[in-house]
């Protein structure tokens, strides 16, 4: 033995000691945990992949949808971010607080990672997604939690984080970059931490759900609610001043309610100060802009397009048949949950429900409205509609016949029915979801990637040609508010107002001919053709035919006189009379009426390529009818010419001394004002003031008429 060898034992012994208790205790922390992180690393790997497959998806032919997003609010989001990161201020234009992002949080979590990540070189896009895609993993893996531990359906809760990860539309979703995915993962937390009854993280769960989702409010109600109910059911015989003492529990009582919403109450009021700071309403400017006043507090028509428009693209209820099976399968669902959880579960099942409710509050819907403009606000409730359909088939299916030791005969009192579910469950299990997925996957890929050569092209280019090719103090006017002022780098005004409060509730090229702006960049259309003495630098066109254009803007033009027409020639005619609408004395001249007339728009555009007129007109929504007395000339004819909006084909039906005379089209021009002619024969006329009458049934295209001034003529 070496001299040496004694004293070296007992450093190797206890290095053997450690070696030995941390592979003990790493043995036990896998036998503890190692299941669930092998489940979490799936959940991973599968959201991963199907957030690559659409990133990946060059069916235009380009690789747009790696670089760019399916939607230009996105950017929008991104304008904050970067105004987050930079400069601490959550606003649009740079140093200038605004409250146009409808997710606050969402901006603010970006905005944590902004600069590390374009500080590396890397491309925040991506980054965006992968964020987007890491909040749909966690929402998997708290409904997995949720399903295994509250409801005891491991098996069928980790098949629910599988379909989350593969379901078509929620993959669309997270590769868009949108805040869907952080409010369902918020929602989901809230949810878990109402049923482990952990009450402070449940309130700052709750309080923060209205800063990722303006729904956040809404999806509260019954989380907060089920938590009242409770309350009073415990506190009952104090509440009635009916048992002992009950003054010295009044206090300790009301403690309880504090964890969970005094942060809810925070959020609120922080939020209703912020808004009214910028825009002097406790509202969003997003609610502002968007939001129509006569919705109320339930239109069943709005909520009816809301799910006809985006819910029902989901599998389980994309026809009839689904929709009875996806029905019995979410029924079975809730009534577990509602088994399992108690009172509290209520709130999990209301939840998806509630989401859809709040949606059709947020602004008015047609039956034209589809795709993933809707669906962006919808997508949110799908985990939670997979989630009752999941445990609703393993709830009928365990209610036939126990496959595993624990059965769930919640619904044992209806034997004939219960095999039939249980048939039912398995067809719903195999068919539904797969088959519908496989369809999906096949063609929503392509959309994505066309989409996202759409907003590049049309918003993402005029934004990069807008800062190489203009001033740094020139102020831009856009329509799509997002990929324009995020590449662009100039102040910018959003004429819709989402983010720019003082175009609320006015036309967009109204806005434009207020504040002046150096370039304007819109879609190509009337409203771009109008503006006098604009001349277009740039046009952006799709391999559809959409058009932007980028315009550089003269605002020293001079106006011709509006009390004259220009587009009809009046050679050969003598004017008779001419009724100014909006103008008081000429109305009260003419005898003037007319039914409900919503605003009266002050319109400046282009009558032809040498005219522009400034002139106020009457908007009346259809159907709609106005009269009026114009001179005239018994036995003579009379030519009737009017200025109107044009924007789309009108018809009036015309009555002349109280006679049908016949239909008068005042078709769509070339720019937002036109002019047309109309004559009415001798044999009308037999007075030296003639009544009309011009009735406007429903339009197609239009749901207001705008009339602005009519002429008489007699011939010469």
């Amino acid at each position: 033995m070496g001299p040496d060898r004694g004293r070296t034992r007992p450093w190797r012994q206890r290095l053997g000691a450690l070696v030995f208790a941390f592979r003990v205790k790493t043995a036990l922390w896998w036998r503890k945990h190692g299941t669930n992180l092998v489940i979490y690393l799936i959940f991973a790997a599968i959201n991963m992949a199907t957030t690559l497959a659409f990133m990946t998806n060059e069916a235009p032919g380009t690789n747009d949808a790696w670089r760019s997003f399916a939607l230009d609010d996105t950017w929008i989001h991104l304008c904050y971010v970067r105004s987050l990161a930079q400069h601490g201020v959550m606003g649009y234009n740079t140093g200038e607080w605004q409250a146009g992002c409808t997710s606050p949080l969402w901006a603010m979590l970006l905005a944590t990672i902004y600069r590390p990540v374009t500080a590396w070189g890397s491309d925040f896009v991506v980054a965006t997604k992968a964020v987007s895609t890491l909040m749909l993993w966690a929402t998997s893996v708290v409904l997995f939690h949720i399903g295994r531990r509250s409801l005891g359906t491991p098996a069928m809760s980790f098949l629910l984080g599988l379909v989350i990860a593969v379901e078509p539309l929620l993959a669309f979703h997270k590769a868009s970059g949108m805040e869907g995915p952080l409010f369902s993962f918020l929602t989901a937390l809230s949810i878990w931490f109402l049923l482990q009854r952990r009450d402070w993280p449940l309130g700052v769960s709750v309080g923060l759900l209205p800063l990722a989702r303006p729904e956040g409010y809404f999806v509260a109600v019954p989380i907060c609610g089920v938590v009242v109910l409770e309350w009073i059911e415990e506190n009952k015989e104090w509440l009635l001043g009916e048992g002992p003492n009950w003054k010295k529990h009044a206090i300790p009582g009301f403690k309880r309610l504090v964890p969970i919403f005094l942060p809810l109450a925070i959020a609120f009021v922080a939020n209703v100060l912020y808004n009214y700071s910028i825009n002097g309403t406790p509202y969003p400017n997003t609610y502002l802009a968007k939001h129509d006043p006569t919705l109320g507090w339930f239109d069943i028509a709005n909520l009816g397009y809301v799910w006809t428009s985006s819910v029902t693209q989901l599998c389980l209820f994309s026809n009839p048949v689904a929709m009875a099976i996806s029905a019995a399968m979410i029924l079975g669902g809730s009534a577990l949950v509602v088994k399992r959880c108690g009172t509290r579960g209520l709130a999990l099942v209301l939840i998806p429900w509630v989401m859809l409710y709040a949606v059709s509050l947020g602004a008015r819907y047609g039956p034209g409205t589809s795709g993933f403009w809707i669906r962006r606000y919808t997508d949110p409730a799908i985990p939670f509609f997979l989630a009752l359909f999941l445990w609703g088939a393993s709830a009928w299916w365990c209610a036939f016949r126990p496959i595993t030791r624990r059965s769930h005969r919640i619904l044992g009192s209806a034997p004939g029915l219960v095999p039939l579910l249980a048939m039912l469950s398995l067809i719903a299990i195999v068919e539904l979801p797969l088959k519908g997925m496989r369809r999906q996957w096949s063609f929503l890929p392509n959309i994505y990637a066309g989409d996202c050569e759409k907003v590049y092209d049309i918003n993402a280019r005029p934004g990069m040609w807008i800062k190489e090719n203009t001033p740094e103090d020139a102020i831009v006017a856009i329509w799509e508010a997002g990929a324009v002022r995020y590449f662009g780098e100039r102040y910018t005004i959003d004429v819709v107002g989402l983010n720019f409060p003082p175009a609320i509730g006015h036309r967009w090229f109204d806005v434009v001919r207020e504040y002046k702006p150096d370039y304007v960049v819109a879609g190509w259309g009337q409203e771009i053709t109008s503006i006098p003495n604009a001349q277009v630098l740039a046009v952006t066109e799709l391999k559809l035919g959409a058009k932007a254009a980028i315009l550089e803007c003269s605002w020293d033009y001079k106006l011709d006189d509006p009390s004259r027409p220009y587009i009809v020639s009046t050679q050969g005619l003598v004017l008779a009379d001419r009724l100014d609408v909006t103008d008081p004395a000429s109305e009260k001249q003419h005898s003037y009426q007319a039914s409900y007339a919503s605003w009266a728009p002050t319109t400046e555009s282009k009558l032809t390529e040498k005219a522009a007129v400034r002139d106020q007109g009457r908007a009346m929504p259809l159907p709609a009818w106005e009269e009026f007395t114009l001179a005239s000339q018994p036995g003579k004819p009379l030519t009737l010419i009017v200025r109107h909006e044009a924007v789309a084909d009108i018809t009036a039906k015309v009555y002349a001394a109280g006679k049908y005379i016949g239909d008068w089209l005042w078709p769509k021009g070339e720019y937002i004002l036109s002019e047309s002619t109309l004559g009415i024969p001798a044999e009308y006329i037999d007075a030296s003031q003639t009544h009309i009458r011009l009735e406007f049934a429903k339009q197609q295209d239009s749901a207001v008429v705008t009339p602005y001034y009519y002429w008489a003529y007699l011939r010469q």
